[in-house]
């Protein structure tokens, strides 16, 4: 299931300004989730799942945290040598970089 939100964010005003001021400036927001759900006999949902979410087109931090954690814990990462860069420390830094590159936009 997916869910698509958009919406418009007034830009705000200057402390003392009416809110009028801001010229009609504002920025989109369009908010994406994607989930899965369970049915029981009876008709109800009884299990629902958010896959990822989405802020503008780009996965929000929490998934992407959320998505480097899963690659990192799993069962592969084990049989993987440390020669190909993907170890711990790595990884750590790839995505404290990640992080400062979103922050500068």
């Amino acid at each position: 299931m997916n869910l698509n939100v958009a919406l418009w964010i007034d830009a705000p005003s200057f402390p003392g300004q009416p809110k009028i001021s801001n010229g009609g400036f504002g920025v989109p927001l369009k908010i994406e989730i994607s989930s899965t759900y369970k049915i029981d006999a009876y008709g109800k949902i009884s299990e629902h799942q958010i896959l990822e979410s989405r802020l503008n087109g780009m996965l929000t931090p929490g998934d992407v945290f959320s998505k480097w954690v899963i690659n990192l814990t799993s069962p592969d990462q084990g049989n993987r040598e440390e020669s190909d860069g993907l170890n711990f420390a790595n990884t750590f830094i790839d995505a404290i970089g990640w992080v400062r590159s979103q922050s500068r936009k």
